[in-house]
């Protein structure tokens, strides 16, 4: 059947869209699309940490609730109580280990531990 033909025939369930070619990430990589948090610890060892609001989290009650979330995966990952990890958590906001040394300028985006 001809090109033109084939295409008079095809029903709406089975036209296709155009083919996207995406380049494949490197192992072990994957997407971030929309990030809540992001924590990492830059080459000099500083903890960097962006926050993100966003329609999901606008607020800072809604962040502590992910707070909330954050110590049972962090009990989970060690194995260990979500009290026992409450117990560092209360410690630390008692006695900070390192400041601040970037604060946000009151935009709730990117901050420097």
């Amino acid at each position: 059947m001809g090109e033109a033909k084939r295409r008079e025939q095809s029903g709406a369930g089975e036209r296709r869209g155009p083919v996207l070619q995406q380049e494949t990430p490197p192992p072990g990589t994957f997407r971030i699309a929309n990030p809540l948090v992001i924590m990492f610890a830059d080459e000099r060892g500083e903890v960097i940490c962006h926050i993100h609001p966003s329609e999901h989290c606008p607020t800072h009650e809604t962040y502590g609730l992910l707070i909330a979330d954050l110590v049972r995966h962090v009990g989970r990952t060690f194995n260990v109580s979500e009290e026992a990890v409450w117990e560092w958590v209360d410690k630390e906001r008692g006695h900070p280990t390192t400041p601040i040394t970037n604060p946000s300028q009151g935009d709730g985006r990117d901050t420097t531990l």
